[in-house]
């Protein structure tokens, strides 16, 4: 990225070369360790939410002994953990994400943890990514326009482009109206010509009238 490349050139310290990833994700490994078992930040009682998403208070009172993943009866998408307490208690909780990314942000003792490289791959990261479900959207999107065929790579970029930024025909009818009568009018000040208006026909019937038609042309020749 631009700005981060300029940033490194204006600080040649920071570790932001390759060879440096490895040393700055450990950082973040001792960070997030810290914050569950060392209580950096006061993060720990607000790092996991249980069943009825309340912090796990447990922390307050307690030391943390082990954290295991669990499976719960009902499979969810999120990772639930069993967090075992020195008191014998036993809570199965999941990693409150937003706050854990909140305090990577807003929490000071976490982000001098994190160090300066870190927090900025941490930025980069949040605000280059997204779902997964979004990129096969699209991708499904495009693979659709593509099997009508016949068009260039770039006239298919643009289709796809279009059907994905404009909201459902239903909530613009406006839009629509004005791209039909683009459709069956053309524009000579965009020099777009009008499509031929499609036209719809029974094949038996037009079949019938081509036999007809067959006959009554041997008729006359005979």
């Amino acid at each position: 990225m631009p700005h981060i490349k300029k940033l490194l050139d204006n600080q040649p310290m920071l570790k932001l070369m390759p060879h440096n990833s490895d040393s700055v994700f450990e950082r973040f490994k001792v960070t997030l360790v810290e914050m569950m078992w060392q209580g950096l930040g006061n993060c720990a009682s607000k790092m996991f939410v249980d069943k009825d998403d309340n912090t796990v208070t447990a922390f307050d009172e307690y030391q943390l002994i082990s954290a295991n993943v669990c499976d719960l009866p009902t499979p969810t998408l999120d990772q639930w953990v069993s967090l075992t307490f020195s008191s014998g208690k036993t809570v199965k909780a999941r990693i409150d994400d937003v706050f854990v990314f909140s305090a990577m942000y807003v929490n000071e003792d976490v982000v001098k943890s994190l160090g300066k490289e870190m927090c900025i791959a941490l930025d980069v990261a949040l605000a280059a990514s997204g779902c997964e479900a979004v990129v096969e959207g699209f991708y499904s999107l495009v693979n659709a326009h593509k099997k009508s065929g016949g068009q260039s790579n770039e006239v298919l970029v643009h289709r796809a482009m279009v059907d994905w930024s404009l909201p459902q025909p239903v909530s613009c009818p406006d839009t629509m109206r004005a791209i039909a009568d683009l459709y069956t009018k053309g524009d000579k000040s965009h020099k777009l010509s009008k499509h031929r208006l499609l036209v719809f026909v029974d094949a038996r019937e037009r079949a019938s009238r081509y036999l007809d038609a067959m006959k009554t042309a041997r008729l006359l020749t005979e």
